[in-house]
């Protein structure tokens, strides 16, 4: 029975199933002898930092020693120095270890060619839609997907003759927020362009609202594409140019490549699965074969940029509850969250302090 490791951080508070999906449909199709072990953290979407440092925890858990495989899920870890951590653990272990999605030098790779799929978006903006000013929205500069979709952005402008201006280029993260944020910051520096090339489609979707909060829209005034064809992309309204994969194609590749290096016939050192291009409303281009849409899911949509409260947290989460957990007055309390701007409405005899708790 051969063990592999998972290491993988979920996604605001989306898991990653497909992972295992993909674990699934490879058993189902082989006559293989493997355990999937999966070390699965929430370490990036609390403000609680004392909370992200225990969830990222979860990482540290597993002795890659007795494994026979590790698969590497770390595009959307957080914090750099723990990536370097797990990625040196990783080498050091001398057990074969795939990276998942990103490619990262000394490891092997299973995900998509990022490069190839940016670069027809970009090309198909110019060339089929006349966009001379394309602005790029991406996310953590140290993030390895990201840098290949931003270097495929630069190589397209400059083949067509386009100037790279670096002003027209802003990195954060891979939320809505980042969408939103950073058309504000265009708007006000003057620098609209004829396009939005977004790194995912959680950033275009915080343009698209963005933009029309501030009275434009889409494709009308600009164009706006997305990556990772998630449902914000095709139920959303203008559905959102996008680039579509499997998460799933992408494990069982994983699975498939271990069982050659396990063999001894690995002849690659990375291996793509394939994506598709669609192409929507948000470029300007008629949707094909489009799913149907219901306004709740827009507002499901919607809902992920106004669900978060003052202080970043969730209403009603856990989050709050940490929060809570962490402080030793409620006057703490309140000055750690969206409370202090309430209190000032009550009278002062409704609120009594003390080390762990209140008394009426």
């Amino acid at each position: 029975m051969k063990k592999i490791a998972l290491i993988t951080d979920g996604w605001g508070r989306y898991v990653t199933y497909t992972w295992i999906q993909g674990y699934r449909n490879y058993m189902a199709a082989h006559q293989s002898d493997m355990d999937l072990y999966i070390f699965q953290s929430f370490g990036n979407f609390s403000m609680d930092e004392k909370h992200n440092a225990g969830e990222y925890n979860i990482a540290r858990l597993p002795d890659f020693s007795e494994f026979d495989g590790i698969l590497l899920d770390l595009a959307t870890v957080s914090q750099p120095d723990l990536i370097a951590e797990i990625i040196e653990r990783a080498k050091l272990s001398s057990i074969p270890a795939i990276s998942l999605l990103e490619q990262i030098p000394g490891l092997y790779h299973s995900g998509i060619d990022n490069y190839e799929a940016i670069s027809r978006i970009v090309e198909h903006l110019i060339t089929e839609h006349g966009c001379r000013t394309l602005n790029f929205i991406g996310g953590p500069e140290f993030n390895r997907e990201n840098q290949l979709r931003f270097k495929a952005y630069r190589d397209a402008l400059l083949r067509h003759g386009i100037p790279f201006e670096e002003q027209r280029v802003i990195h954060h993260n891979y939320e809505i927020e980042t969408g939103i944020q950073a058309f504000s910051t265009f708007k006000e520096k003057n620098l609209l362009p004829d396009a939005f090339v977004c790194v995912n489609d959680n950033t275009a979707v915080g343009v698209c609202l963005a933009a029309k909060e501030a009275g434009y829209s889409i494709p009308g005034d600009f164009l706006v594409t997305g990556f990772d064809n998630e449902d914000k992309a095709s139920y959303y309204e203008p559905r959102i140019t996008t680039v579509g994969f499997s998460k799933a194609d992408i494990m069982e590749n994983a699975l498939l490549m271990l069982e050659k290096i396990w063999n001894g016939n690995a002849e690659e050192t990375y291996i793509y699965a394939p994506f598709t291009y669609v192409f929507q409303e948000s470029c300007g281009c008629v949707s094909q074969n489009p799913p149907d849409r219901g306004e709740y899911v827009i507002k499901r949509i919607v809902a992920e940029r106004y669900a978060k409260l003052d202080d970043g947290s969730e209403p009603c989460s856990p989050g709050l509850c940490r929060i809570h957990r962490a402080c030793r007055t409620y006057a703490e309390l309140a000055d750690k969250t969206w409370l202090r701007k309430y209190l000032s409405v009550y009278e002062p005899r409704y609120l009594y302090e003390r080390k762990y708790g209140c008394t009426a």
